[in-house]
């Protein structure tokens, strides 16, 4: 039920935030209230380190989303397509 939550309410927001207003000056609070809420949901201590929460989790902190909002733009935008989908290359 978290995660739900988490993917439709405030990962949604992410990406529109990300699209509508690329990065500035409260990208680090942003990304501080996404660790948080992760953190929230797994149950996991204020200050256990966050990287292996996101990779177990497979879930994209906001860098991440934005280096692939960017990728997701250029192939978008190129006129040629690439050979393999950029999905797949993917980790």
């Amino acid at each position: 039920m978290l995660w739900s939550i988490y993917f439709t309410y405030f990962q949604s927001r992410l990406w529109n935030r990300i699209l509508f207003r690329g990065s500035d000056g409260e990208t680090v609070q942003v990304f501080r209230l996404q660790k948080k809420m992760i953190r929230v949901i797994t149950g996991e201590h204020k200050r256990e380190y966050y990287r292996h929460i996101f990779k177990k989790f497979r879930i994209l902190t906001l860098t991440n989303l934005t280096v692939y909002s960017r990728c997701v733009m250029l192939y978008k935008k190129v006129p040629w397509k690439f050979k393999t989908k950029l999905w797949n290359i993917w980790p």
